[in-house]
């Protein structure tokens, strides 16, 4: 009920609440330090190492149990996009840090997710039964995040920031080391409820592989059904079908391409509007593309116009705002007047799909619990006209 109304009530209200659970878990820890200051010989890294050492395999298990200490952290930092750097940094050194040092503490929220993750806590609770199991289950977890984490560092140094591969390797390398025996101690628990978080990822990577592969071999079959604007011009100059006054907007996944909403309307209806954007949505590497870089117009001739409207993945892009935008351009597509032609897919399985048959039902499920573009792009629903296209996976 108050998250809903925004960060900034939140912040308000828990922000002092917080300082005070940070301050008394620094009081309770300091007067342990004072009762027995010999604990702060714990800070020095040789009696952990010493450890090891003279215990050997059964210390190296035992880091399992010791990395619970240094997680909860990473939620501080995970909500840099909400506070920013300088606000995380203070708090950090003034505050959390030394607070984390004499004890511990951390964690976030989303409002539609909350639900569900409330039910999946409770069902582990009752499933794992017991603290040591479930203990297991999140080392792993956290640990499998860290690896994956600093591989995608890497990837991101390479093909973003242009690294060298010397570079970038050293210093994945560097969080390797500490990242690799942490997992290497947790994963011995694979028996005690450590497989459940490995299961959990394996699951929803295949289902984004599913995705991926899925759209891909639409995207393939699209581009049977349609051809390049140069060659659908000449054919519609040797053979001009009736125009009729009017605007209209065709979705495209491909600005490269005739849409194949395009043709197929061509095809059966025998006619086209006197104005016709092919609009094509294209997402960024960036959180968000300003307004002046977001559209980008080109007139192709005969009556068609090709609008690209970029945005950030921290936008949702609407399609008011983008024939707003392509209005300061000279082009005047009215929200209220144009027709929306989009494409919806009738989804079959083959006698030999590609994915197997039962990724193939799986990937018809998400398709069509999937958000419609109409209502992602805030396309005016009683303007629209879908044309079905028959696909088989």
């Amino acid at each position: 009920m108050i998250q809903r109304r925004g960060t900034a009530k939140i912040g308000g209200l828990f922000g002092p609440v917080i300082l005070v659970w940070f301050s008394v878990l620094a009081l309770l820890g300091f007067i342990q330090i004072v009762h027995s200051p010999q604990v702060l010989a714990a800070i020095l890294p040789w009696y952990g190492i010493k450890f090891i050492l003279i215990n050997k395999f059964h210390g190296f298990v035992v880091l399992g149990a010791v990395f619970l200490v240094v997680t909860g952290a990473e939620a501080l930092y995970a909500d840099m996009g909400h506070f920013g750097r300088r606000p995380i940094q203070l708090t950090w050194i003034v505050l959390v840090l030394p607070a984390l040092v004499l004890n511990y503490i951390g964690q976030i929220y989303v409002t539609p997710v909350n639900w569900l993750l409330m039910i999946c806590t409770i069902g582990l609770v009752l499933g794992f039964q017991s603290s040591s199991k479930l203990a297991a289950a999140y080392g792993v977890a956290v640990t499998s995040t860290m690896l994956v984490t600093t591989t995608l560092f890497y990837v991101v140094a390479r093909k973003r920031w242009g690294w060298s591969q010397l570079a970038a390797g050293t210093l994945a390398g560097i969080f390797f080391l500490v990242d690799i025996p942490f997992f290497g101690a947790n994963i011995s628990k694979i028996f005690h409820g450590a497989w459940f978080p490995l299961a959990i990822g394996a699951f929803f990577f295949m289902l984004m592989l599913t995705w991926e592969q899925g759209r891909k071999i639409l995207a393939d079959q699209f581009q049977t059904l349609t051809t390049s604007f140069g060659a659908f011009k000449k054919s519609l100059d040797a053979n001009p079908p009736q125009r009729v006054n009017g605007q209209a907007v065709f979705l495209t996944g491909n600005p490269d391409v005739v849409p194949s909403t395009l043709v197929q309307n061509l095809k059966h209806n025998k006619i086209i509007h006197s104005d016709v954007a092919i609009l094509h949505f294209k997402t960024e590497n960036v959180p968000r593309v300003p307004n002046f870089d977001k559209v980008k117009t080109e007139k192709l001739g005969g009556g068609f116009f090709q609008i690209i409207a970029h945005h950030g993945f921290m936008e949702e892009p609407k399609i008011d705002m983008i024939l707003a935008l392509a209005h300061e351009q000279g082009l005047n597509f009215k929200l209220e007047e144009a027709s929306y032609y989009l494409g919806r897919e009738k989804l079959s399985i083959g006698p030999d799909p590609v994915m197997g048959r039962w990724r193939s039902h799986i990937f018809i499920f998400i398709s069509r619990n999937s958000m419609d573009a109409a209502s992602f792009f805030g396309i005016p629903p009683n303007q629209i006209i879908e044309v079905g296209v028959q696909m088989q996976l």
